[in-house]
């Protein structure tokens, strides 16, 4: 690192997206870049070892299916305000979205919403599958076909929601990590 010898993201022209997922290194915020730093530096110290005895047990610790491993997994969250009743989670999305491309106005970042809307349908204080499901969570269960007559029945009922679901790499990725430990200060 001190050769400032970096993996950075350089498949598309603006790679830096604070609303990126974990599962592709196209796009990345900074605690995945930050990752990514980590995941190098393994990878140049294994290929300095010579002692094969060492290599094995390197191995054996940092790496997985001769990748090193993932060392702070991403999180699957849904977004603050988006796990209650939101009713247009999808707008706010599109106006933080906007907001931050025009306080930023960077010519190598473009930050667009990577995760899943999940609509659902909210009876009796609980959520149903409407149309789709989060690839990460499953699928609400299905509305029971009385729910959904007294659903049609009543004004406030009768709401299709959204939630956002988004898997990316977090603070609490590293904090929760096998391979970071936390030093108090």
């Amino acid at each position: 690192m001190l050769t400032q010898n970096y993996i950075t993201p350089t498949k598309i022209s603006k790679p830096w997206n604070v609303f990126s997922t974990s599962d592709n290194y196209e796009t990345a915020n900074c605690n995945e870049f930050i990752r990514a730093q980590f995941q190098k530096a393994i990878n140049d110290v294994y290929f300095g070892l010579t002692d094969p005895q060492e290599k094995t047990l390197f191995e054996n610790a940092y790496y997985v299916n001769d990748a090193v491993k993932e060392l702070a997994p991403g999180l699957h969250i849904i977004p603050p305000d988006f796990n209650a009743i939101s009713p247009l989670p999808a707008n706010a999305i599109t106006m933080v979205e906007v907001a931050v491309n025009l306080l930023e106005g960077s010519a190598v970042s473009d930050h667009y919403f990577e995760g899943t809307l999940v609509n659902h349908w909210f009876v009796n204080d609980k959520r149903y599958k409407f149309l789709n499901s989060c690839p990460t969570c499953g699928e609400y269960p299905p509305l029971p076909w009385h729910l959904l007559i007294l659903a049609k029945m009543s004004e406030t009922t009768d709401k299709v929601w959204q939630e956002a679901h988004h898997t990316t790499v977090t603070p609490g990725s590293f904090l929760g990590s096998e391979f970071f430990e936390e030093a108090a200060y």
